[in-house]
Protein backbone atom coordinates (compact mmCIF):
# COMPACT_ATOMS: atom_id res chain seq x y z
CA UNK A 1 0.00 0.00 0.00
CA UNK A 2 2.51 2.71 1.03
CA UNK A 3 4.21 1.46 -2.81
CA UNK A 4 1.05 2.74 -4.33
CA UNK A 5 0.78 6.26 -2.37
CA UNK A 6 5.09 6.60 -3.33
CA UNK A 7 4.93 6.33 -6.96
CA UNK A 8 5.85 9.38 -8.60
CA UNK A 9 3.46 8.52 -11.77
CA UNK A 10 0.50 7.84 -9.57
CA UNK A 11 1.31 11.12 -7.32
CA UNK A 12 1.92 13.36 -10.32
CA UNK A 13 -1.42 12.65 -12.49
CA UNK A 14 -3.60 10.70 -9.92
CA UNK A 15 -2.97 12.24 -6.44
CA UNK A 16 -1.96 15.89 -7.29
CA UNK A 17 -4.71 16.49 -9.76
CA UNK A 18 -7.50 15.00 -7.39
CA UNK A 19 -6.25 17.17 -4.24
CA UNK A 20 -6.35 20.52 -6.86
CA UNK A 21 -10.23 18.69 -7.35
CA UNK A 22 -10.87 18.53 -3.57
CA UNK A 23 -9.73 22.36 -2.76
CA UNK A 24 -11.43 23.77 -5.48
CA UNK A 25 -14.81 21.21 -4.92
CA UNK A 26 -14.24 23.11 -1.24
CA UNK A 27 -13.69 26.78 -2.62
CA UNK A 28 -15.92 27.38 -5.38
CA UNK A 29 -18.82 24.67 -4.96
CA UNK A 30 -19.95 24.84 -1.46
CA UNK A 31 -21.35 28.48 -1.24
CA UNK A 32 -24.85 28.87 -2.77
CA UNK A 33 -25.54 31.24 -5.93
CA UNK A 34 -25.28 34.97 -5.17
CA UNK A 35 -28.81 36.93 -3.86
CA UNK A 36 -30.15 39.11 -5.91
CA UNK A 37 -29.22 41.93 -3.89
CA UNK A 38 -25.84 40.89 -3.43
CA UNK A 39 -23.05 42.85 -6.15
CA UNK A 40 -22.95 41.94 -9.55
CA UNK A 41 -19.35 43.07 -10.81
CA UNK A 42 -16.14 42.68 -9.36
CA UNK A 43 -15.51 46.21 -9.04
CA UNK A 44 -18.58 47.19 -6.63
CA UNK A 45 -17.43 43.94 -4.66
CA UNK A 46 -13.77 45.12 -4.29
CA UNK A 47 -15.12 48.79 -3.08
CA UNK A 48 -17.70 47.03 -0.77
CA UNK A 49 -14.62 45.09 0.32
CA UNK A 50 -12.22 48.07 0.56
CA UNK A 51 -14.18 50.02 2.32
CA UNK A 52 -14.67 47.32 5.01
CA UNK A 53 -10.68 46.80 5.72
CA UNK A 54 -7.90 49.05 5.51
CA UNK A 55 -4.93 47.58 3.61
CA UNK A 56 -1.37 48.78 4.42
CA UNK A 57 1.03 48.74 1.91
CA UNK A 58 4.89 48.47 3.06
CA UNK A 59 8.01 48.85 0.75
CA UNK A 60 11.22 47.10 1.82
CA UNK A 61 14.42 47.28 0.08
CA UNK A 62 17.30 44.60 0.73
CA UNK A 63 20.81 45.37 -0.25
CA UNK A 64 24.23 42.31 -0.40
CA UNK A 65 27.28 41.96 -1.47
CA UNK A 66 27.84 41.57 -5.08
CA UNK A 67 30.64 38.66 -4.16
CA UNK A 68 28.53 36.76 -2.03
CA UNK A 69 25.87 36.74 -4.44
CA UNK A 70 27.31 35.35 -6.84
CA UNK A 71 29.35 32.25 -4.45
CA UNK A 72 25.79 31.91 -3.03
CA UNK A 73 24.33 31.59 -6.32
CA UNK A 74 27.19 29.22 -7.10
CA UNK A 75 26.16 27.27 -4.46
CA UNK A 76 22.86 26.73 -4.89
CA UNK A 77 23.11 25.90 -8.97
CA UNK A 78 25.39 23.33 -7.80
CA UNK A 79 23.33 21.42 -5.09
CA UNK A 80 19.94 22.45 -7.09
CA UNK A 81 21.43 19.54 -10.37
CA UNK A 82 22.56 17.49 -7.68
CA UNK A 83 18.94 16.80 -7.05
CA UNK A 84 17.05 18.30 -10.31
CA UNK A 85 14.89 15.57 -11.13
CA UNK A 86 13.68 15.37 -7.38
CA UNK A 87 12.69 18.85 -7.64
CA UNK A 88 11.42 19.30 -10.82
CA UNK A 89 9.05 16.46 -9.81
CA UNK A 90 7.88 18.31 -7.01
CA UNK A 91 7.51 21.16 -8.89
CA UNK A 92 5.37 19.34 -11.29
CA UNK A 93 3.25 18.12 -8.70
CA UNK A 94 2.28 20.86 -7.11
CA UNK A 95 1.52 22.79 -10.48
CA UNK A 96 -0.91 19.96 -11.29
CA UNK A 97 -2.40 20.40 -7.83
CA UNK A 98 -2.62 24.10 -8.62
CA UNK A 99 -3.92 23.61 -12.16
CA UNK A 100 -6.96 21.18 -11.07
CA UNK A 101 -7.78 23.03 -8.39
CA UNK A 102 -8.44 26.37 -10.73
CA UNK A 103 -10.10 24.36 -13.38
CA UNK A 104 -12.42 22.87 -10.70
CA UNK A 105 -13.05 26.21 -9.43
CA UNK A 106 -13.62 27.80 -12.53
CA UNK A 107 -16.31 24.96 -13.52
CA UNK A 108 -17.86 25.33 -10.31
CA UNK A 109 -18.41 28.64 -9.90
CA UNK A 110 -19.84 28.62 -13.26
CA UNK A 111 -22.17 25.71 -12.10
CA UNK A 112 -23.15 27.52 -8.59
CA UNK A 113 -23.90 31.18 -11.27
CA UNK A 114 -21.02 33.19 -9.48
CA UNK A 115 -20.06 34.83 -13.20
CA UNK A 116 -22.49 37.55 -12.80
CA UNK A 117 -20.75 39.58 -14.89
CA UNK A 118 -18.02 39.15 -17.39
CA UNK A 119 -15.44 40.31 -15.25
CA UNK A 120 -15.85 37.47 -13.04
CA UNK A 121 -15.17 35.24 -15.61
CA UNK A 122 -11.55 36.46 -16.89
CA UNK A 123 -10.52 36.94 -12.99
CA UNK A 124 -11.07 33.42 -12.77
CA UNK A 125 -10.06 31.92 -15.94
CA UNK A 126 -7.42 34.31 -16.51
CA UNK A 127 -4.54 33.03 -13.33
CA UNK A 128 -5.84 29.39 -14.48
CA UNK A 129 -4.72 29.58 -18.36
CA UNK A 130 -1.55 31.17 -16.73
CA UNK A 131 -0.62 27.86 -14.58
CA UNK A 132 -1.65 25.76 -17.51
CA UNK A 133 1.18 27.41 -19.29
CA UNK A 134 3.17 27.37 -16.14
CA UNK A 135 2.85 23.13 -16.65
CA UNK A 136 4.20 23.98 -20.46
CA UNK A 137 7.11 25.90 -19.68
CA UNK A 138 8.02 23.35 -16.86
CA UNK A 139 7.81 20.47 -19.19
CA UNK A 140 10.84 22.74 -21.13
CA UNK A 141 12.89 23.19 -18.24
CA UNK A 142 12.67 19.35 -17.86
CA UNK A 143 14.11 18.71 -20.76
CA UNK A 144 17.17 21.10 -20.47
CA UNK A 145 18.51 18.64 -17.16
CA UNK A 146 20.07 15.69 -18.67
CA UNK A 147 21.24 12.76 -17.03
CA UNK A 148 24.74 13.57 -17.54
CA UNK A 149 24.64 16.97 -15.82
CA UNK A 150 23.29 15.90 -12.86
CA UNK A 151 26.00 12.95 -13.16
CA UNK A 152 28.61 15.58 -13.19
CA UNK A 153 27.10 17.96 -10.31
CA UNK A 154 26.55 15.06 -7.92
CA UNK A 155 30.14 13.19 -8.48
CA UNK A 156 32.46 16.84 -8.23
CA UNK A 157 32.64 19.50 -6.24
CA UNK A 158 31.52 23.08 -6.92
CA UNK A 159 34.46 24.24 -8.31
CA UNK A 160 35.21 20.87 -10.11
CA UNK A 161 31.97 21.33 -11.81
CA UNK A 162 31.71 24.50 -13.08
CA UNK A 163 35.39 24.62 -14.46
CA UNK A 164 34.23 21.37 -16.30
CA UNK A 165 31.23 23.49 -17.94
CA UNK A 166 31.74 25.22 -21.14
CA UNK A 167 30.88 29.34 -21.04
CA UNK A 168 27.68 28.55 -22.31
CA UNK A 169 27.07 25.86 -19.85
CA UNK A 170 27.69 27.86 -17.07
CA UNK A 171 25.26 30.60 -18.33
CA UNK A 172 22.46 27.99 -19.19
CA UNK A 173 22.49 26.28 -15.95
CA UNK A 174 22.32 29.75 -13.88
CA UNK A 175 19.59 31.36 -15.66
CA UNK A 176 17.66 27.86 -15.44
CA UNK A 177 17.86 27.61 -11.89
CA UNK A 178 16.60 31.54 -12.01
CA UNK A 179 13.56 30.98 -14.81
CA UNK A 180 12.79 27.71 -12.40
CA UNK A 181 12.36 30.26 -9.84
CA UNK A 182 10.52 32.60 -11.21
CA UNK A 183 8.42 30.07 -12.69
CA UNK A 184 7.39 29.08 -9.29
CA UNK A 185 6.86 32.97 -8.40
CA UNK A 186 4.33 33.49 -11.31
CA UNK A 187 2.49 30.32 -10.16
CA UNK A 188 1.92 31.01 -6.41
CA UNK A 189 1.05 34.74 -7.53
CA UNK A 190 -1.73 33.73 -9.46
CA UNK A 191 -2.66 31.15 -7.62
CA UNK A 192 -3.24 33.55 -4.55
CA UNK A 193 -5.09 36.18 -7.16
CA UNK A 194 -7.10 33.20 -7.98
CA UNK A 195 -7.80 32.40 -4.43
CA UNK A 196 -8.51 36.27 -3.70
CA UNK A 197 -11.55 36.69 -6.39
CA UNK A 198 -12.94 33.48 -5.54
CA UNK A 199 -12.67 34.46 -1.44
CA UNK A 200 -14.06 37.88 -3.10
CA UNK A 201 -17.15 36.00 -5.26
CA UNK A 202 -18.05 34.18 -1.85
CA UNK A 203 -18.35 36.94 0.63
CA UNK A 204 -20.68 38.59 -1.11
CA UNK A 205 -23.73 37.69 0.80
CA UNK A 206 -23.82 37.13 4.45
CA UNK A 207 -23.27 33.64 5.57
CA UNK A 208 -21.62 31.80 8.98
CA UNK A 209 -18.70 31.69 6.58
CA UNK A 210 -18.09 35.54 5.94
CA UNK A 211 -15.28 35.93 8.22
CA UNK A 212 -13.41 33.42 6.62
CA UNK A 213 -14.00 34.50 3.29
CA UNK A 214 -13.50 37.79 4.55
CA UNK A 215 -10.14 36.69 6.05
CA UNK A 216 -9.13 35.25 3.16
CA UNK A 217 -9.74 38.37 0.59
CA UNK A 218 -7.76 40.59 3.35
CA UNK A 219 -4.08 38.29 3.33
CA UNK A 220 -4.62 38.10 -0.35
CA UNK A 221 -5.23 41.60 -1.71
CA UNK A 222 -1.86 42.40 -2.46
CA UNK A 223 -1.91 39.88 -5.04
CA UNK A 224 -5.20 41.21 -7.25
CA UNK A 225 -5.31 43.86 -9.30
CA UNK A 226 -3.93 44.78 -12.46
CA UNK A 227 -0.18 44.82 -10.67
CA UNK A 228 -0.18 41.31 -10.15
CA UNK A 229 -0.76 40.46 -14.38
CA UNK A 230 1.91 43.29 -14.97
CA UNK A 231 4.10 41.08 -12.72
CA UNK A 232 2.61 37.36 -14.29
CA UNK A 233 3.68 38.62 -17.85
CA UNK A 234 7.35 39.69 -16.92
CA UNK A 235 8.17 37.17 -14.44
CA UNK A 236 6.10 34.61 -16.95
CA UNK A 237 8.49 35.95 -20.07
CA UNK A 238 11.40 35.75 -18.24
CA UNK A 239 11.17 32.41 -17.24
CA UNK A 240 10.62 30.93 -20.46
CA UNK A 241 13.45 32.20 -21.56
CA UNK A 242 15.78 31.79 -18.95
CA UNK A 243 14.55 28.07 -19.01
CA UNK A 244 14.59 27.41 -22.81
CA UNK A 245 18.50 28.77 -23.15
CA UNK A 246 17.63 31.76 -24.99
CA UNK A 247 19.15 34.10 -22.10
CA UNK A 248 22.05 32.00 -21.90
CA UNK A 249 22.73 31.49 -25.91
CA UNK A 250 22.55 35.77 -26.01
CA UNK A 251 24.86 36.58 -23.19
CA UNK A 252 27.73 33.69 -24.65
CA UNK A 253 27.83 35.48 -28.12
Amino acid sequence: MLEVFSNSVLQSFLFSPLMGVVFGALFAGLSARPSAAATITVVETRRVFIERTRVNRRSQSDGGEVFGVAILMAFVVWKYLQFAPEVLAYIQMALISMTAFGLTCFFMSAIKGHFTSSDWFVRVAVPTAILVLCLMVLAIAKQKITPDLVALAQNNHITKFFTSLTQYGSYLVICHVLGVCLLVLVAIINTLNLLHYLSLMNQRNYRSTSNVWFFLTRITFRFSGKGAYIVTALFFTLSFLLVSGKIALWVTQ
